[in-house]
């Protein structure tokens, strides 16, 4: 119990904070009023609520696997298709449809 009000009593403070450096001085009071009550009870609500996160990262072996199989596509897509010298940079005629991308100093286009 002690814990859920230190959290709410938190909540509290922030969402003031964000009021009186924010709306103090605004003219629209519906809309303040609106805020206050609506961070009365967020901030008891916030506390209760459990949010759990699962990182979403592929295992090394399938992300270094595919990081390889992408240069390896990438080298053949230069080797294939004519190449102009621009500026410092390469820019590679793809003889295919496709979207414009970059990789380093090589500008792939249609």
């Amino acid at each position: 119990m002690i814990l859920y009000l230190l959290k709410s009593a938190f909540c509290l403070a922030l969402l003031l904070v964000v009021y009186h450096v924010m709306l103090e001085k605004e003219k629209t009071h519906r809309f303040n009023r609106f805020y206050l009550l609506f961070s009365l009870c967020f901030a008891f609500v916030m506390p209760i609520l459990q949010i759990e996160t699962t990182p979403d990262v592929l295992p090394i072996p399938e992300f270094g696997f595919r990081f390889f199989k992408n240069l390896t596509g990438l080298r053949k897509e230069i080797v294939q298709n004519t190449t102009i010298d621009y500026e410092g940079a390469k820019i590679v005629l793809v003889n295919k449809p496709i979207l414009p991308y970059t990789f380093f100093k090589f500008y792939f286009h249609q």
